[in-house]
């Protein structure tokens, strides 16, 4: 099903995985938070000019329209400003990376297992990457302010910790460093991550040699080759575990 549009970092064999999960890890790294953290801040204040937006909806829409338009047509999330370093331009370097093997072996190279990703590869993982990121955060925040909206004294608990953590100081000036002094706000994320969990299973295999398990006095001995589906949410919200 995750194979639409080429091989994954999800969908291939444990031979190609290592050069996937190089090429998309690095992405993924505290290096890139910084940049998530002002990202995020600029698209929540977008959509709270949207909430305030209602009496002149029209020329507002009409404002967005040509601010999106002018960001598409630059290929940046604003114009005039240096690429995010995110997960694309690494896919591309990877792709770069290839192409230069297969130019410099003067072969026609299919693949490398210690090199980069081919055009279909790094398709299939931006489809990937896009598929499951927006769905697992779209799924938490909207079960978050579900949450919230149920419950207006932890909104006023959250209110408390921001302001006393952001002095107050305009939104734009809030600094990367802020968020890991908001334990309330990362509370109320477990909380609900525990609850209402994007992910049900973690699916797994004992795909290279037989396991033996230890659960209380017994031993569980799991053949090669089988394949197993933990129930993530049962677990979180069973209390025994």
């Amino acid at each position: 099903m995750l194979a639409v549009y080429g091989p994954s970092v999800f969908t291939v064999g444990l031979k190609d995985w290592p050069r996937h999960r190089n090429a998309v890890s690095r992405p993924f790294s505290e290096t890139i938070m910084t940049f998530v953290w002002d990202e995020s801040l600029r698209q929540t204040q977008s959509l709270a000019k949207i909430g305030l937006a209602a009496t002149s909806l029209k020329g507002f829409m009409m404002k967005m329209d040509t601010e999106e338009a002018a960001a598409l047509g630059c290929g940046e999330p604003r114009c005039g400003e240096p690429g995010s370093g995110g997960l694309i331009p690494h896919l591309v370097r990877a792709l770069d990376q290839k192409t230069a093997q297969r130019t410099g072996s003067g072969g026609d190279v299919k693949k490398d297992s210690e090199g980069g990703l081919s055009v279909d590869e790094i398709l299939g993982n931006i489809f990937v990457i896009h598929f499951a990121g927006h769905d697992t955060t779209a799924i938490t925040l909207a079960f978050t302010m579900m949450v919230l909206a149920a419950h207006p004294e932890i909104q006023e608990w959250l209110h408390e910790e921001i302001t006393t953590v952001t002095q107050r100081q305009p939104v734009e000036d809030w600094d990367y460093a802020l968020s890991s002094r908001m334990k309330r706000c990362g509370a109320v994320f477990f909380e609900t991550l525990m609850a209402q969990a994007p992910i049900t299973g973690v699916p797994k295999i004992t795909s290279k040699k037989v396991q033996a398990l230890r659960v209380g006095d017994r031993v569980l001995v799991l053949p090669l080759g089988t394949e197993f589906y933990p129930m993530v949410l049962g677990v979180q919200t069973d209390p025994n575990y």
